[in-house]
């Protein structure tokens, strides 16, 4: 009964977080100016920066498992406010597990680098995913392929996964 328990990073937020800390400043800066177009737009960067603040926050104190990888299958927990939405892939219906990346070459001309994204995809049976979409519930869905990117879980090891799918398969 091993289970292997990937979580949030907590080093991958804190630009988000200082981000957020950043939009609040500048609106109060605005919001000081006192004329009213500089007074919506610092009132609305408050709001953003407060909302930023309040997702990562959450997602830093309560410490969510996002990816555990137990006997009886995989769980992935998808939600931003609610641990309670989750995905449950029991062995039976997962059919391949594949790490790896995908490196964009290019957002634009002015971009010099390519941006790169680790993620694990799994595929499971046909019209097991079905219920989900990626504009509903916010996750990498295509077919029956369910991709989870890596580079927001902390201390994650590809060797760590696949001892887990090893020991519970």
């Amino acid at each position: 009964m091993t289970h292997y328990q990937f979580y949030y990073s907590r080093w991958h937020f804190l630009g988000t977080l200082l981000t957020g800390f950043g939009l609040i400043m500048v609106g109060l800066a605005l919001v000081l100016m006192k004329r009213w177009w500089f007074l919506t737009l610092g009132v609305a960067l408050i709001l953003l920066g407060l909302f930023a603040q309040l997702i990562i926050l959450h997602r830093l104190l309560t410490n969510p498992v996002v990816l555990d990888v137990g006997p009886k299958g995989i769980a992935y927990r998808y939600g931003t406010f609610s641990n309670k939405k989750l995905i449950w892939l029991p062995w039976a219906n997962v059919q391949d597990i594949k790490l790896g990346d995908i490196t964009y070459e290019r957002y634009g001309a002015d971009v010099p680098l390519p941006v790169k994204l680790e993620y694990i995809t799994i595929i499971v049976t046909d019209g097991f995913l079905k219920d989900y979409s990626m504009f509903k519930d916010n996750i990498f869905i295509t077919g029956n392929e369910l991709r989870i990117t890596t580079s927001n879980l902390r201390k994650f090891n590809a060797k760590d996964l696949l001892a887990g799918l090893k020991a519970n398969r």
